[in-house]
């Protein structure tokens, strides 16, 4: 499993292994991002606290080092302080999802993020209570209309 912190401004996902300061991990501070392959599709586990000033490297991330892959963003240990910004981070994983080949999926989003990601009214990425579920969700044949 490779891991990202985005305190680094410049990182890519799949270069750059980035540990936190110390005193940023002992107040758990910082947001990461650990991935992971399962079979053709990568899992970005998200954990730590989402800070807005850390977005643009997100976005930087997802753009480079994801396009054309099956991503599941899973958000099961991601916290937040306040909602002033979330919608620019689901803003990135929209505009990822629509820049991308597949689409992206999300899964274990915590309730507030959740009834946040409701307000936004967000309907063309699926959303999943569990990886597992999404994971699954990749391999269903995609239904066409003749």
């Amino acid at each position: 499993m490779s891991s990202l912190n985005l305190n680094w401004p410049n990182a890519l996902f799949n270069k750059v292994k980035f540990m936190p300061k110390k005193e940023e991990v002992r107040e758990g501070i910082f947001m990461e991002a650990k991935f992971y392959q399962k079979g053709e599709v990568t899992v970005v586990a998200l954990s730590g606290r989402l800070e807005i000033e850390k977005t643009q490297a997100f976005r930087e991330a997802c753009m480079l080092s994801l396009k054309g892959k099956k991503v599941i963003f899973c958000m099961k240990d991601l916290s937040f302080v306040g909602s002033t910004g979330i919608q620019g981070f689901f803003q990135i994983i929209r505009d990822f999802s629509q820049n991308n080949e597949f689409r992206a999926k999300v899964a274990e989003l915590k309730p507030d993020f959740l009834r946040l990601w409701s307000f936004s009214g967000s309907q063309e990425i699926e959303i999943f209570e569990n990886t597992m579920g999404a994971l699954t969700s990749f391999q269903l044949p995609t239904a066409t209309i003749s």
